[in-house]
């Protein structure tokens, strides 16, 4: 290989790296067909090591997968067709299209807020009227799920789908809303609102060197499990619920639930794949491979609810999951505890649905 293109082979593999700095990228190389992307253009990224992805629950014959073709109907993408931008809540039809490039320079990069295997979310402002936004950047072939919707010309990722539905009206201040999105050849951008002085959980409560007060783990965990609950009423599983993909305002510790791309549509009966963080699957899903929405999502509230309390999590590994001894490093009162041991109940049918943890006492 020529100096000449190890040289360019470098830079492109930066900008693949961080898609912000696509903006001042070549556009000859941004915009080069598929089958002359230069040698080693995917970069091998370590996935985090519990992060399970899985065949999807929604009919085959409107998902794409690896963006070649949509099942049944054999649709394709040429590279030039495949660059679609959109300021509405739902997607637009191919006279709507603008250059992807014009949207980014509509805002102002600022930090990394949160990263993992899809990609990263970035803070940054709106330049017109300075509202802060979140930018979810995810490489093209992260996206496994991509469908195909009445009057669309082209297939959009599941997780705008799902955006959509969460964003009828009324709205919930716990979930994160859509405001723009993007797609351009190689990424999927995500526009968001975004509160100020925003920490993922993760952060917020382990970094902690104190318990958290009993009354605030109340107060975060009753917007958590209002934020699930509005999700499912709109046919929406988020399937990864977890401290990182929770935001919460450092001041007013008002909670915003992201990261929708393992959601999928809610649906009655067992699902038989997994998707999502491992440490915070349900016993059942280690045992039968198998496990059921609802009682699986209280399972997570449980371990969420644990990490709360405690600031660490329940259980390290699957065989942890399955003998299901919990440790208790402080005092708790009864009622706390009760809604905590309902939760992580081995049985599916002993944990409460999300209105009777509501309900409960404690939340009370």
């Amino acid at each position: 290989m020529g100096g000449y293109r190890r040289k360019r082979l470098r830079k492109y593999r930066r900008y693949r790296t961080d898609p912000w700095e696509a903006r001042d990228m070549p556009s000859e190389v941004l915009f080069q067909k598929d089958h002359h992307r230069w040698e080693g253009q995917k970069a091998v990224e370590k996935e985090d090591e519990d992060f399970v992805t899985c065949d999807p629950a929604v009919p085959e014959d409107v998902i794409m997968r690896n963006n070649t073709q949509v099942r049944h109907t054999q649709v394709r993408l040429s590279p030039m067709e495949d660059e679609e931008c959109s300021n509405r809540k739902y997607p637009t039809s191919p006279e709507d299209n603008t250059d992807w490039l014009s949207l980014m320079y509509e805002y102002e990069l600022q930090s990394l807020l949160v990263t993992g295997s899809f990609g990263g979310f970035y803070t940054a402002r709106r330049i017109i009227d300075g509202l802060p936004v979140a930018i979810k950047v995810m490489n093209k072939d992260s996206v496994s799920e991509w469908i195909c919707l009445p009057g669309e010309m082209r297939p959009v990722p599941l997780e705008i789908v799902l955006m959509n539905h969460i964003a009828k009206a009324p709205t919930s201040p716990g979930v994160i809303q859509l405001l723009n999105w993007c797609v351009s050849s190689y990424n999927v951008f995500l526009i968001f609102d975004l509160p100020e002085h925003c920490v993922d959980l993760d952060k917020f409560v382990f970094n902690n060197p104190r318990y958290l007060d009993e009354s605030l783990v109340r107060c975060i965990f009753q917007q958590i499990v209002e934020a699930i609950q509005h999700c499912q009423e709109r046919g929406v599983y988020h399937r990864d619920l977890k401290m990182s993909n929770v935001l919460i305002q450092s001041h007013s510790c008002q909670i915003k639930l992201i990261n929708f791309g393992c959601g999928s549509h809610l649906r009655e009966g067992e699902y038989t794949s997994y998707r999502g963080t491992l440490k915070y699957a349900p016993p059942e899903w280690f045992v039968k491979q198998r496990f059921q929405a609802v009682p699986a999502t209280v399972w997570s509230l449980g371990v969420v609810l644990y990490a709360l309390i405690f600031g660490i999590l329940p259980f390290g590994t699957k065989e942890e999951t399955i003998k299901g001894k919990l440790r208790f490093p402080c005092v708790i009162s009864p009622e706390c505890l009760d809604l905590l041991l309902q939760c992580l109940s081995h049985r599916p049918k002993d944990r409460p649905t999300l209105r009777n943890i509501l309900n409960h006492s404690w939340m009370n």
